[in-house]
């Protein structure tokens, strides 16, 4: 199980402070210590605190007394913001943690304002009489029984809605005073480190944006303007003033159109900012910019990007460019196609070159821009290439044994790719090597050696993870690589490929010999299976030398070698009449005239077809249906469709049928966050399946379909193939989760500050979150809180966090 960070701060006094270390434990140890700790402080309460399935939680214990906390240290991992695959295939999922506890004695009492605070900003308040709470308080006192919360539905303590308008604080937020403050004025309230960085914001503005990012060259002139907007009407509002905070070496607050050595960026007077100085190559910088309207201040961080950070944004930017621009001519062919073009672009085009610095050949840029690069360079070309034609991708990474010397390994980067909801191998490096050596040799034949591959056909020695381990394809493993059909997972396989190859029309074109790939460990149980049907090899032996095809490889070759007088005799071919109907636009009606299917059995290798691929076959009275897909393009195909059985021989007149070949539009579905896992996807309908980051699909049943157990990353949506049309393009719906408020919200003066209407709240274990109307929470009764930024638009709700109130 992961183990979760608890950090316990100490009691902090006005005049210094001192920080315990942080202590690793395991969940398990942690809710012990967490339940003592509410037992000790809470004689009637005891929680037991598990994993929570709906919502990710954090746990941060503080101990206030007599001062009001200064900035808490965050303990949140940002790395749970992104769900995506990571290099070695494993998608982050939800962390085990539980919540951030504050712990908020009675005793606390408040610090001396300012000199210049204003007079209570935004007060949320007011409490009830405490005959109202009575019943609520020992509904609280009396749950003393272990609590597993399930989902935001469950929940222990039950209220009514005049239960709940009861036990809340009502919510006043208090009109807008103007107020005009000198510079001294601003300064001391930028610089207080007693209140949240909200404390002096007023719920009528916003900034349009509370993160900004500076990552380009100073040459490059790049400029942002900073707007103060009225919450209403979204509008831009006039006659703000602008500051920048500096933290280092000392404090120092700069107005607008001022400059200072230690300045990192330029703030104009309409609230333009841009880059002054650039850190250095390792380090990224942040800078405070305050708005100042009407006597409130609101604040946002600018981030500047070292020169790391800008060499990587431009180059960034540059390769999607490029590779935009290779497959703009790509974008109408079918899901298959578009993948072999993608590997062979790069197998042509980019050189291996080592230059041992990590700039030059391991990124994208290098691989698609320069025409250079090492394998990992290799694989995120490709994976880019895949992001731009919309195919699930990712970047793999282990130790492969691929050289010339027995045991010498190395470390490597290639791709997984999905298709049909299946995962496939992909080494473009190690195909563009062999095809140099090919062409060295005369022979400028692409291999295709490691293109969609199974984790089982890497030789011996090579080490990695996978996580789709479970969900391999099969269908099409090294179908480019090796003759159609001839790889082969079992003696039935083996058998249907023989009478395929050898149920030719005219016995005169049987082959010399029939050649066959797959495990090692096949090649008795496929002998006797021909020997058993009469069809003894008069030669059978395994290929170990000399075989590039199989070189490396975890599979190998067979070749069985027959007497062709012996089976020309035994074919003595029964003549069977077929025509071929279109049953839809993507399914064959094979009729048989003269015999009853019964008679015989076909199975999807007896068929050949000259375009598409056949993915099944299903037998009715009279024949058989032959369901197609992966064409080489889309519109207008002519498929003639023949059949291939040792000891038969099928005739046709009628065996050539014009299918119209299309796939589903890309949906247009949207996606509404409720809470910390859920979602409910509208414009959706039956025969559409989604999927949660890279986890299997699942089907949608009805419109405004909701969906559960998410975690951040994106919800993806498709329309499933059917016997018209083949399965549209994905549409990627990016799902954040919203920014965490540990660093946010404090303790002061009995209230809670630093929230906002972003936010919400409830009494732990009660079903009802209460919205957030200001930036401060006073009057709340005895008990467990829980705090979070809710669920807006497409972005889920933030990890919850508790404080105790006694």
């Amino acid at each position: 199980m992961k183990k979760s960070k608890r950090i316990i701060l100490s009691m902090i006094s006005l005049s210094s402070f001192f920080i315990a270390p942080v202590i690793l434990s395991s969940c398990e140890t942690k809710n012990k210590k967490i339940a003592d700790l509410l037992n000790n402080e809470n004689e009637n309460t005891s929680y037991h605190l598990k994993k929570n399935k709906d919502e990710d939680i954090k746990i941060k214990e503080t101990t206030i007394n007599k001062s009001p906390i200064k900035e808490q240290t965050n303990t949140s991992s940002n790395s749970r913001k992104n769900n995506e695959i990571d290099s070695n295939n494993i998608p982050k999922t939800k962390e085990n943690e539980t919540p951030l506890k504050i712990n908020n004695h009675s005793n606390t009492y408040s610090s001396p304002k300012t000199k210049n605070e204003l007079e209570k900003p935004n007060i949320v308040s007011s409490e009830k009489s405490t005959n109202e709470l009575n019943k609520i308080e020992e509904k609280i006192e009396s749950n003393s029984t272990k609590i597993e919360i399930k989902d935001e539905e469950t929940f222990k303590i039950h209220m009514s809605d005049e239960e709940i308008n009861n036990f809340y604080p009502i919510q006043n937020v208090s009109s807008l005073q103007p107020t005009s403050l000198s510079f001294d004025q601003v300064k001391d309230r930028i610089i207080n480190q007693m209140y949240a960085s909200n404390y002096y914001e007023h719920p009528n503005f916003i900034l349009e944006n509370k993160t900004v990012s500076l990552n380009k060259k100073i040459e490059d002139n790049e400029k942002i303007q900073l707007k103060l907007l009225d919450t209403k009407t979204k509008k831009a509002i006039e006659n703000v003033r602008w500051f920048q905070r500096i933290r280092y070496p000392h404090d120092l607050i700069l107005e607008e159109d001022k400059d200072s050595s230690q300045a990192l960026i330029k703030l104009s007077k309409n609230g333009i900012i841009e880059k002054k100085k650039t850190p250095e190559a390792n380090k990224n910088d942040v800078v405070e910019v305050w708005a100042e309207h009407q006597g409130y201040l609101y604040r946002t961080m600018v981030k500047i990007g070292g020169e790391d950070t800008i060499r990587e944004t431009y180059e960034q930017q540059q390769a999607r460019n490029k590779a935009k621009e290779i497959v703009k001519d790509w974008m109408h062919l079918p899901l298959l196609q578009k993948i072999i073009k993608a590997h062979d672009w790069i197998i042509e085009n980019i050189q291996y070159h080592d230059t041992k610095d990590i700039w030059k050949d391991q990124s994208a840029y290098s691989a698609l821009v320069d025409l250079k690069a090492i394998c990992t360079g290799y694989a995120k070309a490709f994976k880019m290439l895949m992001d731009e034609l919309g195919i699930p991708s990712s970047i793999i990474t282990g130790s492969m044994d691929q050289s010339l010397y027995p045991n010498y390994h190395t470390r490597h980067a290639w791709n997984l790719v999905e298709l049909d909801g299946e995962w496939y191998h992909v080494d473009t490096t190690t195909d563009h090597i062999i095809y140099q050596t090919n062409k060295r040799k005369k022979n400028n034949k692409i291999s295709h050696k490691f293109f969609l591959m199974h984790d089982k056909d890497f030789g011996k020695g090579n080490s990695y993870f996978n996580y789709f381990e479970k969900r391999m394809g099969q269908r099409f493993r090294n179908f480019k690589h090796l003759e159609d059909g001839s790889f082969v997972r079992n003696k039935e396989e083996a058998f249907a490929q023989f009478e395929r190859l050898y149920g030719v029309q005219d016995n005169e074109q049987l082959p010399k010999w029939l050649d066959l790939y797959g495990d090692e460990k096949l090649f008795e149980e496929i002998k006797n299976e021909f020997e058993t049907k009469g069809f003894k090899p008069k030669q059978a032996i395994i290929v170990r030398a000399n075989d590039d095809k199989t070189w490396k490889m975890g599979y190998r070759k067979f070749r069985f070698e027959f007497d062709n007088e012996d089976l020309k005799n035994k074919s003595n071919k029964e003549q069977i009449n077929f025509k071929v109907e279109k049953h839809a636009e993507l399914v064959l009606k094979v009729i048989i005239e003269n015999k009853k299917i019964n008679d015989f059995k076909l199975n999807s290798s007896n068929f050949i077809v000259n375009k598409g691929k056949i993915n099944e076959i299903k037998d009715f009275e009279s024949g058989y249906l032959v369901y197609l897909d992966h064409f080489e393009d889309f519109g207008k195909n002519d498929i003639k469709l023949d059949i291939q059985k040792f000891g038969y021989k099928f005739n046709s007149n009628s065996n050539l049928i014009q299918l119209n070949v299309n796939k589903h539009q890309t949906p247009s579905a949207n996606l509404k966050t409720i809470g910390s896992n859920r979602a409910i996807l509208s414009g959706v309908t039956s025969g559409m399946e989604y999927r949660n980051n890279s986890e299997e699909w699942k089907e949608i049943t009805h419109d405004h379909f909701e969906i559960s157990n998410l975690v951040s990353g994106s919800v993806s949506i498709r329309y499933k193939s059917n016997e018209n049309q083949l399965q549209s393009d994905i549409q990627k719906i990016e799902m954040p989760m919203a920014d965490d408020i540990d660093k946010q919200i404090k303790v002061y003066d009995n209230k809670i500050i630093g929230v906002d209407s972003m936010m919400e709240y409830r009494l732990k274990d009660t079903q009802k979150w209460i919205e957030i109307k200001s930036n401060q929470i006073d009057g709340l009764k005895k008990g467990t809180y829980q705090f979070r930024t809710k669920a807006h638009n497409k972005t889920l709700a933030s990890q919850i966090y508790e404080i105790l109130i006694n």
